[in-house]
């Protein structure tokens, strides 16, 4: 499995087989994106889209990624992930050579549980916040 960054005049080609699964990522983890809104960010260079291809081409999964800096180093921030097996391709992601190329230092992710038990076997994790959500009456 290899995974490769997505130039943003590249983008188009690659999100048609991303799209779907890209906006049940967006639902389930309750993004505060749509999937359109990825797919523009990254079009425009704002987000980076990376994905996982088999040897033959196929592309398997689509991970949306945020560089900025923090007083921590330079951060990525893991806004979605798709794809099927993903087992096979984000246990890739550490060893990922764009990251170093990117002086990346640290990872970010925001989401379900499950996200966090699909990358514990390969890197050490810690929860470092929490989200909490209400449910308000209608100001209406």
């Amino acid at each position: 499995m290899n995974i490769v960054p997505v130039y943003p005049l590249e983008v188009d080609g690659y999100w048609e087989h991303l799209a779907e699964g890209m906006e049940r990522a967006c639902k389930k983890a309750r993004c505060n994106r749509t999937a359109p809104e990825l797919w523009q960010a990254c079009r425009l260079g704002h987000y980076w889209l990376h994905v996982a291809k088999t040897d033959d081409g196929t592309v398997t999964g689509g991970i949306v990624m945020h560089v900025f800096e923090t007083p921590w180093g330079r951060t990525v921030d893991i806004i979605a992930i798709c794809g099927r097996d993903l087992k096979s391709w984000v246990r890739d992601l550490h060893e990922y050579p764009w990251l170093k190329t990117m002086k990346i230092q640290r990872a970010e992710a925001v989401g379900r549980p499950g996200l966090g038990r699909l990358i514990k076997p390969f890197l050490p994790i810690r929860v470092v916040r929490h989200v909490y959500e209400m449910e308000l009456p209608n100001a209406g």
